[in-house]
């Protein structure tokens, strides 16, 4: 069977047939052995002290890499549609259920952030370093949702296996998942590959050993500075609503905040605000004018908001307050 799988700009075909392979040839037991499809002990993998095997063994589908679709990084936002019989589970959820599967390549030391918020169905996540191999992650409800979200830092160099799965049989049908991997960094909020849950109200921080990593849109700010240290964050919208970022208060800094839908992917920018307010509480030089206050209306699903900074400002990084209003 063939289902199609688009990318933000492409598209591919992938045969999802192989995903239906029998459970029989092979599984995943909590302990990440190879090992058959019962709670018993097997001969001669897994019946030697200290290892026990008390089951249940979990499924896997042996023609993963054959089907899965390939993520180049720093990845993007993925749909698909899961279909067929369950070939595969982890050990939160997964098992009545049709799953796709992702492949990533990683060539360094990385941070994984991987979410199926914004789609309809109660979703599984988990996260192999082969068909069959051990799960290095699993979630099903994540951020008060049925949907859920892996974030892995500093996952070593190699070749991942990401599953989207339903938590029962009746959770399949069409799904978006967005995956993004980006060098390890030190700090959460770093890049896409580690964004950071903002909520409404205040959220405090500091840029201050951040690194410059991504830029506003074009005529967002002015091009001789705007490339200053940055941060990401992520947030969640049930329906069509009006949200609201500022920095017009506690902040030391000159910022540039700006909304991306796809999180690695610069003409995904919706909107972008700089030099809109005069922050009270500033320790900005003479309280210039140089904080940023940000309203637009965006659709359901996962969205990711920069804080920028000018780099040829007078204080080059330091302390800010987000002040968000319109989400969760």
């Amino acid at each position: 069977m063939l289902r199609r799988l688009n990318r933000r700009g492409w598209f591919s075909y992938i045969a999802f047939a192989g995903l239906a392979a029998a459970v029989a040839g092979c599984s995943v037991s909590h302990m990440g052995l190879n090992d058959r499809v019962d709670a018993a002990l097997d001969v001669p993998a897994d019946n030697r002290p200290p290892i026990a095997d008390t089951g249940p063994d979990l499924a896997c589908g042996t023609a993963c890499d054959s089907t899965a679709m390939f993520v180049t990084t720093p990845g993007g936002r993925f749909t698909g549609t899961t279909s067929g019989p369950s070939a595969n589970q982890g050990t939160c959820g997964g098992a009545d259920a049709p799953e796709a599967v992702f492949k990533v390549v990683l060539n360094e030391k990385s941070d994984l952030f991987v979410t199926t918020h914004g789609t309809s169905f109660d979703t599984v996540l988990y996260l192999r370093s082969s068909c069959c191999g051990p799960e290095i992650a699993c979630n099903d409800d994540a951020d008060g949702r049925k949907t859920s979200v892996l974030s892995q830092r500093g996952l070593a160099a190699g070749t991942y296996y990401i599953y989207v799965d339903g938590a029962s049989s009746a959770d399949a049908g069409s799904f978006t998942v967005d995956i993004y991997a980006t060098p390890a960094a030190g700090n959460p909020g770093e890049a896409c590959g580690a964004p950071r849950l903002i909520a409404a109200g205040a959220t405090a921080g500091n840029t201050c050993g951040f690194q410059d990593d991504y830029s506003p849109p074009s005529g967002c700010s002015n091009p001789a500075g705007a490339n200053g240290l940055d941060q990401v964050y992520y947030f969640v919208l049930d329906q069509k609503t009006s949200v609201t970022f500022s920095t017009c208060d506690n902040t030391c800094i000159d910022t540039v905040l700006y909304v991306r839908d796809v999180c690695s992917l610069a003409d995904a920018q919706s909107v972008c605000d700089d030099d809109s307010c005069r922050a009270t509480g500033s320790c900005q030089p003479e309280g210039n004018m140089v904080q940023s206050n940000l309203t637009t209306t965006l659709t359901a699903g996962v969205h990711y908001l920069f804080l920028d900074t000018f780099a040829a400002a007078q204080v080059p990084c330091g302390d800010f307050t987000i002040t968000a209003a319109g989400i969760p």
